[in-house]
């Protein structure tokens, strides 16, 4: 089981790291604009919603996937379900920063956060643990 947690957290580690580094060389940090403030307009109110939807619907898909798991079965032989709720979960906030880096870096403090987001999100076997818990009552 600590090795599936490796790979696990690995794939975790390359795509916070890989993310990150697409920041940093397509955003322009260095310039710190993204700190100015700007009024929204209504035709970039998509670049707010788009992130929000992504949060919601990767942690629905996540517990969605962790309650179809079969509850008699032991929690090492959970981990594969595990595996694949926390990478949809991962790929789909890390699409919305993506999104957000591609189609408008003025909005790119958004997309620092969802990094952030994606650092807490790190898979861990007493998080594994809890998650299903929380589904088999």
């Amino acid at each position: 089981m600590k090795e599936n947690f490796k790979i696990l957290k690995t794939m975790h580690l390359f795509l916070v790291a890989g993310l990150a580094m697409a920041y940093f060389l397509i955003g322009d940090l260095e310039s710190m604009n993204f700190l100015e403030y700007k009024e929204i307009a209504a035709s970039n109110f998509i670049y707010i919603v788009v992130p929000i939807i992504a949060i919601i619907l990767g942690n629905y898909l996540y517990k969605d996937q962790l309650k179809n798991v079969d509850k008699r079965l032991k929690l090492a032989e959970k981990i594969g379900t595990y595996q694949t709720a926390s990478l949809i979960r991962l790929a789909t906030i890390e699409g919305a920063a993506f999104f957000i880096l591609l189609y408008n870096t003025e909005f790119i403090l958004i997309g620092m956060l969802l990094i952030l987001y994606l650092l807490f999100l790190k898979p861990s076997e007493q998080k594994m643990k809890l998650d299903f818990e929380k589904f088999e009552n």
